[in-house]
């Protein structure tokens, strides 16, 4: 069976109730930031990857965004030019208990030509930077692409995703590249204004021609657009752009970042240009305080203190081992916990059974419905039925020989079978 790559799928997924009791902000509560404007300061801020829409939802929590406005590589756009995997960051403000999202940033990792591939570590080089390739990476309908055996030498490619100052890029989506220029992004280092030059994600970066409107300290993050010289090996900027996503928190800032650790310390490490301080009781899923690497991907939860550091509540570790199954669903076994009941639990959701293996679901579980029944609104776990034939995604959670489900692409077989829930 051959399944279609998909660059957009409407699904279902929980809503996430938030409400806040005094100053204490709910685990799940999280959303948006800052467009440098003069825009309120947000009360809450979220970065990772776009895992559906109905208006938009990230690692399993649904954002309404109808006043949102969306910025794409710097550029005013819309929500209908976002696609799954697309890796954001959102700024929101509390409004009766509700989030009211004010921007979006889509930002571009890295743009260029393939020059290197190592198929075993999943990893390509685009423009000196390493790119890792997971499982739950998405491919844009529109690239005969599909996994990392696919890639050659020489393509262009768009990739978005989580990014550390130093480089190194966790693809959460794939794009074919059409540009005749390259784009890099990262944290400036080496700055030499007399020679014009700088280090952005191990490149010499030389600003000499570029357009420039705002001053260029060390540790800034911009994106920077130009073609790397042959001749020299040197970066030549055409233009260079401040990242309005990596702008710092304000105290009391409710957060929830998706990023590569980097800078690792005894009291904390680094998320996408954010410091994050560990406390005694912070809470660790799907890994441990031993599994804070340098370039380990981790989602991080908490509240921005007076000193700008994010006190991390909770750490949840995205890295993992892969697996795929191509089978037929040969049970499904749901909590039958809905979000806002007592006991509800984003992480479990319930399993589905396939190719002789079980796989937990849960809210961060992305679903693709193949077949005219499923139409632009997409799938949830609901939609499963019995003999439906899957391709799953999964992960392996550290220690616990447990998979979690992260894609659950099915199409419907004839006859249909019983739900999750069904008795």
């Amino acid at each position: 069976m051959q399944w279609i790559k998909f660059s957009r799928v409407m699904m279902y997924a929980a809503c996430i109730f938030l409400a806040a009791c005094g100053s204490e902000k709910d685990d799940d509560e999280v959303a948006s930031i800052i467009d440098g404007s003069g825009a309120p300061v947000p009360d809450v801020a979220v970065s990772g990857a776009i895992t559906g829409f109905g208006s938009v939802i990230v690692n399993g929590v649904h954002y309404e965004t109808d006043s949102a406005e969306v910025y794409i590589n710097g550029e005013l756009s819309s929500e209908e030019a976002l696609s799954i995997g697309d890796f954001i960051t959102l700024f929101a403000n509390e409004n009766d208990d509700e989030l009211d999202v004010s921007v979006i940033y889509a930002e571009s990792a890295v743009l260029g030509k393939v020059s290197g591939i190592n198929y075993a570590d999943g990893t390509i080089d685009v423009v000196n930077q390493r790119v890792r390739i997971s499982g739950d990476t998405v491919f844009d309908a529109n690239f005969a692409v599909s996994n990392i055996s696919d890639i050659s030498v020489g393509d262009t490619v768009e990739v978005r995703g989580a990014s550390a100052g130093s480089g190194n890029i966790y693809a959460t989506r794939i794009n074919k590249g059409d540009s005749n220029t390259d784009l890099i992004s990262g944290r400036i280092a080496s700055l030499d204004t007399s020679a014009q030059t700088f280090m952005l994600s191990g490149n010499e970066v030389d600003y000499s021609q570029a357009t420039l409107n705002f001053s260029l300290p060390d540790s800034q993050w911009v994106s920077v657009v130009g073609t790397l010289s042959a001749q020299t090996g040197s970066f030549i900027a055409q233009s260079i752009r401040e990242r309005q996503d990596r702008q710092p928190l304000t105290e009391g800032t409710a957060s929830r970042l998706e990023g590569l650790i980097e800078n690792v310390s005894q009291t904390g490490f680094d998320i996408n240009g954010q410091r994050v301080k560990l406390l005694v009781d912070t809470q660790y899923r799907d890994g441990s305080a031993f599994d804070l690497l340098e370039g380990a991907v981790v989602v991080v939860e908490g509240d921005v203190d007076a000193q700008g550091q994010l006190q991390a509540n909770v750490i949840r570790f995205r890295d993992s081992n892969f697996i795929t199954v191509d089978g037929l669903v040969e049970d499904i076994d749901p909590v039958g916990v809905a979000p806002g009941e007592i006991g509800y639990d984003p992480f479990y959701w319930g399993t589905v059974s396939a190719g002789g293996e079980t796989f937990i679901v849960n809210a961060y579980t992305i679903f693709v419905g193949r077949g005219p029944e499923f139409g632009f609104r997409g799938a949830w776990y609901g939609d499963l039925r019995l003999g439906d034939q899957v391709h799953i995604v999964a992960a392996g959670l550290p220690g616990s020989g447990d998979w979690v489900a992260r894609v659950v692409e099915f199409e419907r077989m004839e006859p249909f079978g019983p739900g999750p829930g069904a008795n």
